[in-house]
């Protein structure tokens, strides 16, 4: 989960939270001017079903933004998966030109074994999803969200970082650079005309 949507999920969290208690600091101002108890008791039959109402919208809005971050996890992992797949073939090419890639490949499987645990941790929680958000309050719902969310992104993250470890060792077993981005001349394209 990137920092802004952690930011963008705290603020909702935030402007929610202060909406209900905006609204539960302003329940006594609907009671005032009412004099008889009937009035009194539809005033407060009024103030819970707003409240539940408020209760309810919070929770559908924090189902669509636990909705949208699973999807955006399972993304990740479909990344992950597909730069695995690359990183296998370099080095089937590279083996195949006679280069020792046992290291490589010692750390392509670690990163496919993580990228496994991402994808358990991720069905894990979709599948908690389904009944996870059941709590009175929006803030019990919203940690159990962070709570449920956490060991998948930390599963993805040791994902990403064995692969950028199977990466390197491959570069290092065709002697490569790590910085693959910047080219080296050769003599036929600097070779001037006389």
């Amino acid at each position: 989960m990137s920092l802004s949507s952690k930011h963008k999920l705290m603020r909702i969290a935030a402007a929610t939270a202060f909406a209900a208690a905006l609204l539960a600091s302003s329940t006594p101002a609907l009671a005032q001017g009412t004099s008889s108890n009937s009035a009194s008791a539809t005033s407060t039959q009024t103030r819970e079903q707003v409240r539940a109402d408020i209760r309810a919208r919070a929770l559908q809005h924090i189902l669509e933004v636990a909705r949208r971050v699973v999807t955006r996890l399972q993304a990740a992992i479909n990344r992950l998966t597909k730069i695995a797949d690359r990183i296998s073939s370099r080095i089937q090419k590279i083996k195949a030109t006679g280069v020792d890639t046992s290291n490589a490949e010692a750390k392509l499987t670690i990163a496919t074994n993580a990228i496994v645990t991402a994808q358990n941790s991720w069905n894990n929680l979709n599948n908690a999803f389904a009944n996870a958000f059941n709590a009175s309050t929006t803030r019990e719902n919203m940690k159990k969200a962070r709570d449920l969310i956490a060991p998948t992104v930390k599963a993805i993250r040791e994902a990403h970082k064995a692969l950028v470890d199977a990466l390197k060792a491959t570069r290092a077993a065709t002697g490569s650079s790590n910085n693959p981005g910047h080219a080296t001349s050769t003599a036929s394209s600097t070779k001037q005309n006389d």
